[in-house]
């Protein structure tokens, strides 16, 4: 019993130890000095306001040229998207067929970072140009060395990932054959190839992005992520997991399914998941975060995006009215992590740009939110009932694809609304934009809010209007700020009314300015029929809307270094 007991007052010590060491890595944040201070100046002397100046312009120059030469490069067609998609749904690791997955790993940080999604897209399209140039020439070496072996390569891209999968003209494999068997169909060299390829462009991706003055995060040799695996999923999977093994001396390296390594990485993580849920659900401080015997969607979300356990904490009581210790919500945080391991990746036949380059007369952009908080809360549910490794990777796809499929539903329903207002719209992924037919006076706006409000969930959709007459390159910049107006704004108002109300309450941000950074800035209020929005609820969200703003203003922005927007209600 002795003995018993001392077990486990290690794995306690142990588990706590690899808690706080999983969050630390979760939650790290870069240092300010690592981030481009381009728009800062020290007032010490004119000289370093020059210096400041010119830098600035610059980076200004630097970014436009980018986007111009990148935002709208397209780099697989639908037809060669859906031949891959079509492979990977049927390709079972006997078929031997090699796939690759290279995605942009913290896209969303960056997105957050910068507040220009045009940016981020042009940026994630430069790296795919380096890569694709380099994955083309294998494929031509391929086909002409191995012409009896090798039958193609076939290509996807998507908004943030390059997909391949290197196909053999033989016959698939049998129940009795192993793969060592067959180990001739495709060059043994070729996963060597690969993974010299993938830091070829690493390297020359981040030494182009640091002499741009745009490593934001001061991280960017960790920006893109790279896995190979006998299935689609598997590639992903190892991708997603290659961040575990990266260290001091091997850096970034595109990692195989087939490593054992990782696949006990991933078999860890699967115990884990199901150790923190367990003890989640019968944790009576648990409950208000509880949907039945998981944790709820959104509160994998908060945490997700949350900077720091005080940051996750808080909104969490605010929300929910959970007291949490750090070590409670620590064990939310590795739960997620966990499940975020195993999360698949999209599937996406056309990509599109959602640009309101074209907005001359005004226009809307609109974000879902909320789906990656459902491939979470989706994945979370296949890990609890997966007998297995690749079984759980096989179930996660399937709750991927329901999301996908309710998704579909959902932008449908929201893009007939939309459509009858505008000249013209883009999806794209969970991003929407439409060009107003006729400048829009506050009437239509507030008509077309309200009819969105009418959808089975107003909250999922987030809206940002703009006017006419502003500039082409500055449009888009200027919707997404609006959007970035209504996050904070749902953020002041968690615990000052109560979060069922603010479910069935859309929120469109009114950005009246012609530039970036200035004019005035608007809220229209669209109510679902079970939000009963009260008085004081109205007062609340007015309140919450002027602080927002001045909130906004403060952020610290390299693009903008100073805002002005005013709140008029």
């Amino acid at each position: 019993m002795l003995k018993a007991a001392k077990l486990r007052r290690t794995h306690v010590v142990f588990l706590k130890q690899t808690l706080r060491l999983a969050v630390f890595f979760l939650f790290a944040i870069p240092r300010p000095g690592q981030f481009a201070n381009a728009a800062t100046c020290d007032l010490k002397s004119f000289t370093d306001i020059g210096q400041t100046v010119a830098a600035s312009s610059k980076r200004a120059a630097v970014k436009s040229a980018l986007i111009d030469a990148h935002l709208h490069q397209i780099f697989t067609t639908v037809d060669e998207n859906l031949a891959w998609m079509a492979l990977a749904r049927v390709a079972d690791r006997k078929f031997n067929v090699i796939f690759g997955d290279i995605e942009f790993a913290v896209l969303g940080d960056i997105n957050r970072l910068t507040n220009e999604k045009n940016l981020v897209t042009s940026l994630t399209n430069k790296q795919k140009e380096l890569l694709l140039t380099e994955l083309k020439a294998l494929r031509e070496s391929l086909l002409k060395n191995n012409p009896d072996t090798v039958k193609d390569v076939i290509f996807y891209s998507d908004f943030k990932s390059v997909r391949f999968a290197i196909v053999p003209k033989s016959k698939p494999l049998s129940a009795i054959e192993s793969r060592a068997d067959v180990a001739h169909q495709i060059p043994a060299t070729v996963q060597k190839e690969l993974k010299e390829i993938f830091a070829r462009v690493n390297g020359e991706y981040a030494t182009y992005v640091r002499a741009s003055d745009l490593d934001v995060d001061g991280a960017v040799e960790n920006w893109f992520r790279g896995g190979i695996g006998y299935t689609a999923d598997e590639a992903n999977a190892a991708a997603r997991t290659s961040r575990e093994l990266s260290t001091a001396t091997n850096g970034n390296q595109m990692q195989t399914f087939e490593n054992p390594e990782i696949q006990k990485s991933l078999n860890v993580y699967r115990r884990w998941a199901a150790l923190q849920r367990n003890e989640i659900i019968n944790d009576p401080s648990m409950q208000p975060l509880l949907d039945g015997q998981f944790v709820k969607d959104d509160v994998l979300d908060i945490i997700k995006k949350s900077k720091n356990i005080a940051k996750a904490r808080k909104r969490l009581k605010a929300k929910y009215g959970a007291e949490l210790s750090e070590a409670q919500t620590e064990r939310i945080v590795l739960y997620n992590r966990m499940i975020d391991s195993f999360s698949p990746g999209n599937h996406i036949a056309e990509r599109k740009v959602a640009s309101l380059e074209n907005a001359e007369l005004g226009g809307v952009s609109a974000d879902f939110t909320g789906l990656g908080a459902r491939n979470r809360g989706a994945t979370a549910r296949a890990l609890a009932e997966a007998k297995g490794l690749r079984n759980a990777i096989a179930l996660a796809r399937n709750g991927e694809q329901a999301v996908t499929e309710a998704f579909q539903k959902q932008s449908a329903d929201f893009a007939d609304i939309i459509n009858r207002y505008v000249d013209g719209s883009v999806l794209s992924g969970d991003d929407f934009v439409g060009s107003a037919k006729a400048v829009w006076t506050p009437e239509i706006k507030r008509k077309l809010v309200n009819e969105v409000a009418e959808l089975k969930s107003p909250s999922a959709q987030r809206l940002a209007f703009i006017s006419d007459g502003v500039a082409k390159k500055e449009r888009n910049l200027l919707a997404a700020h609006g959007e970035a107006i209504e996050k904070v704004l749902r953020e002041k108002l968690e615990g000052k009314i109560p979060y069922q109300k603010l479910e069935q309450v859309v929120f469109a941000v009114d950005m009246f300015g012609k530039s970036v950074g200035q004019g005035d800035v608007s809220l229209i209020i669209g109510e679902g029929k079970l939000a009963g929005l009260s008085d004081k609820d109205q007062a609340a969200i007015r309140a919450a809307f002027k602080q927002a703003i001045r909130e906004f203003n403060k952020i610290k922005d390299n693009e903008v270094p100073t805002k002005t927007y005013r709140a008029v209600l």
